[in-house]
């Protein structure tokens, strides 16, 4: 079973919970600007001294702020889709949907 989420207080603590944290992905679009993906990273600590030395190197996952991560959720009108339990790495079971 899984559940659905939009409540920010709700996505935070499931996070939380699981020791994840927020992150963007940078995609160009080819139109000169970027595409924005949202992701949540679960075991990596995120240091929030320098934006730049935070950015991972492998895969240009960038650690976000909670705030800034939100907006962007809001923006595409998202839901984050959740199981009920978690056996291991939370990293491959939780999805996006677009809400209705």
């Amino acid at each position: 079973m899984s559940k659905l989420l939009t409540d920010h207080d709700e996505i935070r603590s499931w996070a939380s919970a699981h020791a994840g944290s927020p992150a963007l992905i940078y995609v160009p679009n080819g139109h000169g600007g970027d595409d924005v993906v949202l992701k949540l990273r679960f075991g990596v600590r995120m240091f929030a001294s320098d934006q730049d030395e935070a950015r991972d190197q492998l895969g240009g996952i960038e650690p976000v702020t909670w705030q800034e991560w939100f907006e962007a959720f809001e923006e595409h009108q998202l839901a984050l889709r959740v199981p009920d339990q978690v056996d291991g790495n939370p990293a491959g079971v939780y999805s996006f949907e677009k809400r209705a």
